[in-house]
């Protein structure tokens, strides 16, 4: 990872009496570069070179990603294992520089990096950035559960809150007890569709395709339980499962153990899945729960109607017309075979595939990103200095 230290002053249309907003994105100490690390490289990228709002923009690791290679921004390396450790490491960022907004993913990170500024006798404008399932997180220990319950009063304290879907939105937003605003700010996505789009004998065919981690939350072994009925409809039926992870023997088993060696191949890592997109008829989803969908929109950007579990958050409000694709009740095999049976019995449309591509291209990173700066700048000029 390069490019430590390098602020960027703005471009050369704005001059030294209009100062650039001054940003810091923190990123937790994941081992993975792939939500939250991949989103906040993009954003930061593009805001580090906006011409109208100009800012200046630092991005804090905690580890080296050899995906980030000599960025526009500036590379800040602290020093954390844990999230317990985030909060110190902000503050010696903040000791020796000065931002007009910080924005921290994950409510548990955001709160303690915010108790830990009040008790240093700072007031730094910190912005959460909500990226994953609430409920999910309150779930999984006792610790995250006891700092929930924190959400309600913090929430006014933030200077602002942002969420990456509109369920997911609505959701904070109850949660904080409905007088805070969260604002729906989507994630940058590639547009493979900009290089491939799915053609007709592809649309024609039997293969589903799936993008994801080979991980709990994605659902795969729901997807796979539920093609065993697919291929027994339609006995040429493939399913390609892109990714790598820790499921990856559970889900050779689970193959195995119904059949489907010749049905469903297990790909790997595949850095741009545009070749296994094109060559689908349709995309499948059955995650457990999601944030957003990014897979889904590079999905529809190529032309591909979508069959995803309608789990919180993301897929409904990605999946807003027929022509887009079907919904599937979540946790559930013969819900989702059936629905994937459903897309197998249509007949495709040609002028669909430019219904999703232009459905995506809402998520495409110009736009995205002038959302971004202009939310940034309009939270700048509300704030006191």
């Amino acid at each position: 990872m390069h490019g430590t230290n390098r602020h960027i002053t703005g471009s050369a249309t704005g001059g030294p009496e209009t100062p650039p907003l001054r940003v810091l994105y923190v990123v937790p100490p994941s081992k993975q570069f792939a939500g939250i690390e991949r989103v906040t490289d993009e954003i930061a990228s593009a805001l580090a070179t906006f011409e109208s709002p100009r800012f200046d923009v630092s991005v804090l690791y905690f580890r080296d990603y050899p995906e980030v290679v000599d960025p526009a921004y500036s590379v800040i390396r602290g020093e954390a294992e844990r999230t317990r450790h985030i909060p110190g490491a902000v503050q010696r960022v903040l000791d020796t520089h000065r931002f007009d907004l910080v924005v921290i993913p994950q409510f548990e990170i955001a709160f303690l990096c915010m108790v830990q500024d009040r008790l240093r006798g700072r007031r730094t404008h910190i912005v959460l950035h909500l990226h994953g399932n609430p409920e999910i997180e309150r779930a999984v220990s006792l610790k995250s559960r006891v700092l929930f319950a924190f959400l309600k009063p913090a929430a006014p304290r933030f200077a602002g809150v942002i969420a990456v879907s509109p369920g997911l939105a609505r959701h904070a937003s109850a949660m904080m007890g409905g007088g805070v605003s969260v604002e729906h700010m989507p994630n940058p996505v590639r547009q493979l569709g900009d290089h491939v789009r799915v053609g007709a004998e592809a649309l024609a065919g039997r293969n589903f395709v799936t993008v994801a981690r080979l991980a709990y939350q994605k659902g795969h072994d729901i997807a796979i339980t539920a093609f065993r009925r697919v291929v027994d409809a339609y006995p040429d039926a493939r399913l390609t499962i892109v990714g790598e992870g820790p499921e990856r023997p559970k889900l050779e088993a689970l193959i195995a153990r119904l059949g489907l060696q010749d049905n469903v191949r297990l790909a790997g890592m595949v850095a741009n899945p545009s070749a296994e997109l094109a060559s689908a008829r349709a995309f499948v989803t059955a995650s457990r729960w999601e944030g957003f969908g990014v897979a889904i929109v590079e999905a529809m950007s190529v032309g591909l109607p979508v069959v995803a579990a309608k789990c919180d958050f993301g897929p409904e409000d990605l999946i807003v017309a027929p022509e887009l694709g079907e919904l599937a009740e979540p946790n559930n095999p013969d819900g989702l075979a059936e629905a994937m049976i459903r897309q197998l019995a249509q007949e495709p449309r040609a002028e669909h595939v430019e219904i999703r591509r232009r459905h995506a291209a809402e998520s495409a990173k110009a736009a995205v990103v002038a959302r971004h700066a202009a939310y940034l700048a309009d939270l700048k000029r509300s704030l006191p200095a």
